[in-house]
């Protein structure tokens, strides 16, 4: 009899006749932590699997627990519907002897399958005589099991999986709050909750990639230390064990890394809390009742620039943090400016063209634009200069509004700019000037709206 194996006659309980079979029952324990059951009758022992068969092979392999890449001792490796078991070594290891030649489901038990809440199929394995044949079981990787438990899409999406637990007993603790944070777009901050399985388990499916994200749980008077993670294309792997926690202050000082001395006026916070204050003038800052945890310390001055540094808030006593900001110049990137506008030419069609050759003519007895403008003897058009006043507009007449004054002002474009001060336009050197193309009230009023009712110049200067 193998020590911890017990066999039982099962005596039929109907008054049948039919011959009595024995049902043999083996229960093996595995260091009080798992029980494998196995049933098999007499009609099984006899379909396939007769022990008298003189040809066998051999089954050997290695379980190995993919969420911590480490072999798995202590499980039990059974070969399905037959009295072949084993039970994996301090490396993992297992063999199945004595195997009939045929075809099996392999499949093993641990308790670690529980812990993580998931099931594993079984593997076909074919025993040909006088052969040993590798099997290798493992739990999925980290990866495959949230690929299932989120059903997330990995272009997208980031994963954290863990478990809450407590740290004296190992036990996993149910319905527990995890938080995550981050910061998100124009200053405000991301936020996803979960809350953990009956057997403590955690999955996070939607949290942002490549972003600093901030992991606290909380229940009744217990909780976690803060902790920081960036999730990229695998799942981040994070147990979480509860504490009482108790909260402490951060005191810290902000210096100048060539004197010494301290920075006042400087913006100081913690990352992805609402802890944010402004230093005082020796560079003293404080931050009053901080849960412990890992944190990101930021500070901003407009003569220093910005700095981060990553401190750890212990759970017990106050907490002292000194950062030194250099004033060396700061090398910024170099700004591209891209304008998107519609080209005025494009919707100005029309109008009435000075070309180049035009104001060539009167270009050496021009000072400037409104001279070139007058010389050129146009009708209807109104150029005046009386000291520091100067105007370009249309007679009377053809504007749509009526002003005491004898010139109105038209609306002037400089190279498809509109000119905020028309005079600064008008008072352009004559020799920049390219061409003018002039547009009269009602022309100009039909292609800019009201804005053009009293006429627009347009000016194109010499690129």
């Amino acid at each position: 009899m193998v020590p911890g194996v017990a066999a039982y006659n099962i005596r039929r309980a109907t008054g049948s006749t039919a011959p009595r079979l024995p049902l043999t029952i083996r229960l093996t324990r595995i260091r009080g932590r798992s029980l494998a059951l196995l049933l098999w009758g007499g009609a099984a022992c006899g379909s396939g699997l007769q022990a008298q068969t003189p040809e066998s092979g051999r089954v050997v392999g290695t379980v190995v627990d993919s969420t911590t890449m480490t072999t798995l001792p202590d499980a039990a490796v059974v070969l399905w519907g037959t009295p072949h078991q084993a039970v994996t070594d301090s490396l993992g290891r297992f063999a199945l002897e004595d195997v009939p030649a045929g075809e099996y489901s392999l499949a093993f038990f641990h308790t670690r399958l529980g812990r993580l809440g998931v099931s594993v199929g079984p593997t076909p394995v074919v025993v040909r005589p006088g052969r040993t044949v590798g099997a290798d079981l493992a739990i999925p990787s980290t990866h495959t099991l949230e690929a299932m438990q989120c059903a997330f899409e990995p272009a997208r999406d980031g994963v954290a999986v863990g478990q809450v637990v407590d740290p004296e007993s190992g036990t996993g603790l149910p319905s527990v709050r995890v938080r995550f944070t981050w910061p998100d777009t124009e200053g405000e901050r991301g936020e996803s909750i979960v809350r953990s399985s009956p057997d403590g388990w955690y999955h996070a499916c939607d949290l942002p990639r490549g972003k600093r994200v901030a992991v606290t749980a909380s229940f009744l008077d217990r909780g976690t230390s803060r902790r920081e993670i960036v999730v990229e294309d695998e799942p981040v792997h994070l147990d979480l064990p509860m504490h009482r926690v108790d909260l402490v202050d951060v005191n810290g000082r902000l210096l100048d890394a060539e004197t010494g001395e301290g920075i006042g006026e400087a913006t100081i916070g913690l990352s992805g809390t609402g802890f944010r204050v402004v230093s005082e003038p020796d560079g003293a800052f404080h931050f009053r009742q901080v849960l412990p945890g890992q944190y990101t310390l930021e500070a901003t001055h407009i003569a220093y620039g910005d700095r981060e540094e990553s401190i750890e808030v212990a759970s017990a006593g106050g907490v002292r943090v000194e950062m030194a900001l250099s004033q060396r110049p700061i090398e910024l990137p170099p700004v591209t400016v891209e304008v998107e506008a519609e080209d005025m030419m494009d919707r100005a069609m029309g109008g009435t063209v000075i070309t180049e050759e035009e104001l060539d003519r009167v270009r050496d007895r021009s000072r400037d634009l409104l001279d070139l403008l007058q010389n050129q003897n146009m009708a209807g058009l109104i150029t005046r200069r009386q000291g520091a006043d100067l105007c370009i507009g249309f007679l009377p007449g053809q504007a749509r509004m009526m002003f005491r004054s004898n010139c109105v002002s038209a609306v002037v474009f400089v190279d498809n700019v509109r000119a905020a001060n028309p005079r600064h336009a008008v008072d352009l050197p004559a020799e920049i000037v390219e061409r003018v193309v002039l547009f009269r009230p009602v022309e100009a009023g039909n292609l800019f709206g009201l804005g053009g009712g009293n006429g627009v110049v347009m000016i194109f200067t010499k690129r």
